[in-house]
């Protein structure tokens, strides 16, 4: 069985870090991003003050924050695409749970891509494949499920 207490990372395409205290390695991590990068939570709370401890060594201005709240929809997704863009955002960060996570991932390709989301999903939209890679993004989990 797997010793999930000890810090381990799987070798794969992207870096996946996990066990107790891989926050830790964020703000290394975070210094490659292309900066401004949006980081992207769920409403302000104080369980979001790790995250932000990590990134304290930032300069203000390469932090843009946003937040949402439950599942995002695509007028979510476009208002946060709008202000991203708007702050010139290059990277993203996505501290949260399975909303927060999936709206990061989806705003990482939006930053990159001019059609609307709908051209991108499959079943509800066009199922038309991205145009460009996605920006560069840390997802964050911050809960775990089957979802």
């Amino acid at each position: 069985m797997l010793d999930t207490t000890q810090p381990f990372q799987l070798l794969t395409p992207a870096s996946i870090h996990l066990g107790n205290g891989t926050l830790q390695q964020l703000s290394p991590h975070s210094r490659q991003l292309p900066t401004p990068i949006a980081v992207l939570t769920g409403p302000a709370h104080p369980r979001h003050a790790p995250l932000w401890e990590q990134l304290d060594s930032h300069p203000s201005d390469h932090l843009i924050p946003l937040e949402i709240q439950g599942e995002p929809s695509d007028q979510t997704l476009a208002q946060l695409t709008t202000q991203a863009r708007e702050q010139q955002c290059q990277s993203v960060i996505a501290y949260g749970g399975g909303s927060v996570l999936d709206a990061g991932k989806a705003l990482a390709a939006l930053l990159t891509n001019s059609s609307p989301l709908t051209t991108y999903l499959e079943i509800i939209g066009d199922a038309q494949p991205l145009t460009h890679t996605p920006a560069p993004m840390i997802a964050i989990p911050t809960t775990a499920g089957t979802g």
